[in-house]
C-alpha cells in the first residue's frame, strides 16, 4: 500500500478525471458521488491505471486504487463493493463494518451517512441513484443479464422510497453504435419483452446483425417503473481507450486483459 501522502496526490488525479451528474449535483447537497475513469491509479499496462478487480481485491495495488476513488469521493472509509454476477440481486449495507465483498449480488444500498458504495464496470451500465432528499442511495451493475433479471426494478423498490422521488444518473458504459449482437440476442430479448424491439438497430450491411441500445432500455425500465428524474451521461466505453475501460474493446484486439473503473456514491 501506498502512504497516505501518495493516495492523496493520485486522488486529486483521479478527481479530475472524473464524471459527475449534473442531475444528481443540482438535486441535494447532501450526496457526493463520481463516475471514475481508468485514470489516476497504479496499475500498469492494459489495465493502467485506476482498475478494479474483485478477484485481485487482497493485492497491494487493487486496495491502493481503491483508498484512491474513496480518497477522491471524499470518505473516510473505503468504497463498499460486491461480488458482481450479472445477478437481479441487491444488498442493503447496514454498517460500515458489514462485508460486501464475498456478496454475490450486482446493487448496494444504503442509508447511512459516511458509508460509500460504489461498483465496477468495463461497458455494463453504472447507475447512481438517490432521493430528492438524499436520505437514501443505490449502486447498481447493470448489463443484459442484470436488465432481463430485474436488477434495476428489485433495487429502486427496496430503497422504500415513492419512485417519482428518485434522481438517477447513468454512467460511461457502452453505446448502442459499439454493441453489435446477433439475431438470437434480439430473439430472447424479444421473448423477454416484446417493446423492446426499438432499442435494436438492423446493421445494414451484415445480415442479422443488430445494434443494442443498453442504457436506453435501462432508462425505459426505471421509466415504467415511475422514475422521472433520469441523467443519461451518453459517454462511450469502447470509443474512449484513453479515458476509459472496454470489455468489448479489450476482446476486439484479441485480448483477455481488460480493466473496470469504479462508480460510486455516499451520503455525507
Amino acid at each position: 500500500m501506498i502512504r497516505t501522502r501518495g493516495i492523496n496526490y493520485f486522488s486529486e488525479h483521479a478527481k479530475a478525471h472524473s464524471f459527475q451528474s449534473g442531475l444528481l449535483l443540482s438535486h441535494s447537497d447532501k450526496i457526493s458521488h463520481r463516475f471514475f475513469s481508468r485514470r489516476g491509479g497504479l496499475c500498469s499496462g492494459a489495465r493502467s491505471s485506476l482498475s478494479y478487480s474483485i478477484n485481485e481485491r487482497g493485492t497491494d495495488i487493487i486496495q491502493s486504487n481503491l483508498s484512491i476513488a474513496s480518497a477522491a469521493l471524499g470518505t473516510k472509509y473505503n468504497i463498499k463493493l460486491s461480488m458482481q454476477r450479472h445477478t437481479a440481486n441487491f444488498m442493503y449495507v447496514p454498517s460500515i463494518d458489514c462485508n460486501t465483498y464475498d456478496v454475490q449480488c450486482d446493487a448496494l444500498i444504503t442509508d447511512k451517512p459516511g458509508i460509500a458504495i460504489g461498483i465496477f464496470t468495463a461497458d455494463c451500465i453504472p447507475i447512481l441513484v438517490t432521493d430528492i432528499s438524499g436520505t437514501v442511495i443505490a449502486a447498481i451493475h447493470a448489463g443484459w443479464r442484470g436488465l432481463i433479471g430485474g436488477v434495476i426494478k428489485n433495487t429502486i423498490n427496496a430503497m422504500n422510497v415513492a419512485h417519482h422521488k428518485l434522481i438517477a444518473a447513468i454512467g460511461p458504459c457502452i453505446c448502442k453504435y459499439n454493441y453489435e449482437v446477433d439475431s438470437y440476442f434480439r430473439e430472447n430479448f424479444l421473448l423477454h419483452d416484446n417493446e423492446s424491439s426499438s432499442f435494436f438497430i438492423p446493421l445494414l450491411f451484415k445480415d442479422q446483425k443488430y445494434l443494442f441500445d443498453l442504457s436506453g432500455y435501462a432508462a425505459l425500465i426505471m421509466k415504467r417503473s415511475g422514475v422521472q428524474l433520469i441523467d443519461k451521461l451518453n459517454i462511450d466505453t469502447f470509443s474512449n481507450p484513453d479515458l476509459l475501460f472496454s470489455y468489448r474493446r479489450s476482446s476486439k484486439i484479441e485480448t483477455n486483459v481488460y480493466g473496470c473503473q469504479i462508480s460510486a456514491i455516499t451520503i455525507n
